[in-house]
Formats: C-alpha cells, structure tokens, sequence
C-alpha cells in the first residue's frame, strides 16, 4: 500500500474534523455566514472525494472503481463528521450538511468521470 498517496485525504478529513469540533463556528454573519459554510462543505468534499480517488489510483484501484470508491469514503465521511458533530456543544448534525457534501463529491465524480472519458482511446 501507498501511504503516502493516502496522506492528502488524511490531512482533508483531519481538517474537516478538527473544523466539526470548534463550538460556535462562524466566518461571518447572519445569511452571508451561512452562505459561505455551505459552499465549504462542497469545496472541502469535493476536495476529499478527488484526494481518495488519487489514493486509490496510487494503489492500482483502476479509474472507474477509485471513482466510486473515493466517493463512497467522502460520503461515508460527510455522516461521519455530521454524527461526530452533534456531539459538540452548540453544534449539530444534520443530514442537509450530508447532502451539500454529497453535492460537492458528485461535482468532483462528475469531472474525474468525463476526465477519465477523455483519457481513454477510441
């Protein structure tokens, strides 16, 4: 196994923990602070989807396969992290989160998906 090609999806989902763990997260306020978190949680994941594929890939996973794998795990994680959040003090999961965070990891599927499309011979 590849750990080092493991090692950005680690750093993705460490910080993506230590971020569910901080009480009274705000970047802002009122409706823009919402904003702005949620287009996170689709940054951030869509960051993680295409970390895990690049480590599955590393481990000879073939395109297709890293692809829905790596998605699985991010999305495996997006609940996790919802879970693991509602036990913060003033924070809570919800499964809305899970699903901008599934937004983001299909974005991400998506792109790889039509990459991999192009790299393939006719």
């Amino acid at each position: 196994m590849r750990v080092f090609a493991c090692l950005p999806a680690l750093a993705i989902a460490a910080v993506i923990w230590w971020l569910s763990s901080t009480p009274d997260l705000a970047v802002a306020s009122g409706a823009v602070d919402t904003v702005l978190r949620k287009t996170a949680h689709v940054g951030v994941f869509a960051a993680l989807a295409v970390a895990c594929v690049v480590a599955l890939r590393a481990n000879g996973i073939r395109p297709a396969r890293a692809i829905l794998g790596g998605a699985a795990l991010a999305l495996a994680y997006a609940a996790v992290d919802e879970a693991h959040q509602s036990t913060v003090p003033t924070r809570n999961g919800a499964a809305s989160d899970v699903a901008i965070d599934a937004l983001g990891v299909g974005l991400a599927s998506l792109i790889l998906v039509r990459r991999a499309r192009r790299a393939v011979p006719c």
